[in-house]
């Protein structure tokens, strides 16, 4: 933060914030308050993704849209991550439904989830998957449209 009227980083300061869109600008209005007055709470607070760090920087929960770099669409969710990370769980609603997934040294361990009909899902319906160490599928149960439970197993 520039120290005085004639602080030699005021004029590029000046030039930032003049180049900020109306969205950046309301954004920065809502934390200079929460500078001002602490005691004040936002209704809402919008952002497409929010981190938590750890003391060394690294991202160990996020909250947002977890789609991996191009993938198009949104798949809004939650996930943490291990000091190394790895994604341990994740809450996330994709392009198939909703699903909560376990992971254990980088590979899948548990889970559930529903795939939701009219979507790219093999089988509709609630599922539930146990994995090996290397990541195949061990067991795994799916309620059918028949309301039967299908059950496989790994040969």
């Amino acid at each position: 933060m520039p120290e005085s009227t004639t602080d030699p980083r005021r004029p590029a300061l000046a030039d930032a914030l003049l180049a900020l869109d109306e969205e950046a600008l309301a954004a920065l209005d809502r934390v200079v308050a929460a500078l001002v007055d602490p005691a004040r709470i936002e209704p809402v607070v919008r952002a497409r993704r929010f981190e938590v760090l750890d003391d060394a920087g690294r991202a160990r929960a996020v909250l947002g849209d977890l789609r991996a770099g191009s993938e198009p669409g949104c798949s809004p969710g939650l996930a943490l991550r291990s000091a190394a990370g790895s994604e341990r769980a994740v809450l996330v609603l994709d392009g198939e439904g909703p699903g909560l997934h376990f992971a254990l040294d980088g590979d899948d361990a548990l889970s559930l989830g529903v795939d939701d009909p009219d979507t790219q899902a093999v089988q509709p319906g609630p599922y539930l998957e146990l994995f090996t160490p290397d990541g195949a599928v061990a067991q795994g149960w799916r309620l059918a449209d028949d309301r039967v439970v299908e059950h496989r197993r790994a040969n």
